[in-house]
């Protein structure tokens, strides 16, 4: 029978969120396969004092590397995308609410890419919006972990949706989809070793063809090891126009 996240939730997602800020900081892999595209990223946390975030992911075929610093966001721009976004900088300032095309197109699904490796967010989400399945202890890669299967419903996380959702087709899905697929792996330690969201049936409910997969699969490693992340030298972070 489903027990709703209560006592034994809490403490974990008490424990999790200790870990994740007092563990210090961490390495991460993110696999995203959605609608038969797939794009993989890699990056390193932090967790501590100001919030710190660097990864590298596919666009469009090249790396683009991700750096979020305190509440800002930059993109390294590949070469071949420059002059499409204006720029001979390396870099440029990504704005969720920008009026320029690269931060218009971009800029929110890049926020919500970075937000999701974090995993304090994520057990924020089970906290508030969470159900517990089922719960069973394995090895992950090889590693003694406890695995947890989830269910979040939509309708408590207001606007804090896990990456790849959007609030406007959780609204037109209404009555369809309620509820996301998650599950949760942490290690002995009350450490994250893997999350992984399932968006299929969201993809289906939305007319998608059948077969149609949507997972978004996150690794964590490497706990305590240090991290770099400083923001890009001012110089080097160029403003974004439309190219005349």
């Amino acid at each position: 029978m489903r027990a709703r996240v209560g006592l034994a939730a809490s403490l974990l997602a008490g424990s999790f969120a200790v870990a994740a800020c007092g563990g210090g900081p961490a390495r991460f892999t993110t696999d995203m396969f959605i609608g038969g595209v797939q794009t993989k990223g890699q990056g390193q946390l932090r967790a501590t004092g100001t919030a710190a975030l660097t990864m590298t992911m596919d666009f469009f075929g090249d790396p683009m590397e991700l750096r979020l610093v305190g509440p800002d966001l930059f993109a390294k721009v590949p070469d071949a995308a420059r002059v499409d976004v204006g720029t001979d900088k390396p870099w440029v300032k990504v704005e969720p609410d920008g009026t320029d095309p690269f931060s218009q197109v971009l800029g929110g699904s890049l926020t919500q890419v970075v937000a999701q490796n974090d995993p304090a967010r994520t057990i924020d989400q089970i906290r508030r919006a969470g159900t517990l399945v089922k719960s069973e202890h394995t090895q992950l890669a090889g590693r003694s972990a406890t695995h947890y299967w989830i269910d979040v419903e939509l309708a408590k996380l207001d606007a804090e949706l896990p990456a790849g959702v959007d609030a406007d087709v959780v609204k037109q899905l209404r009555g369809k989809v309620s509820k996301l697929d998650l599950e949760l792996w942490l290690d002995d330690g009350a450490l994250p070793d893997q999350v992984l969201i399932d968006l299929s049936p969201m993809l289906a409910a939305a007319g998608a063809p059948a077969g149609s997969g949507a997972k978004i699969t996150t690794d964590y490693s490497a706990w305590g090891a240090p991290v770099d992340v400083e923001a890009p030298p001012p110089d080097q972070v160029g403003a974004i126009t439309t190219p005349g």
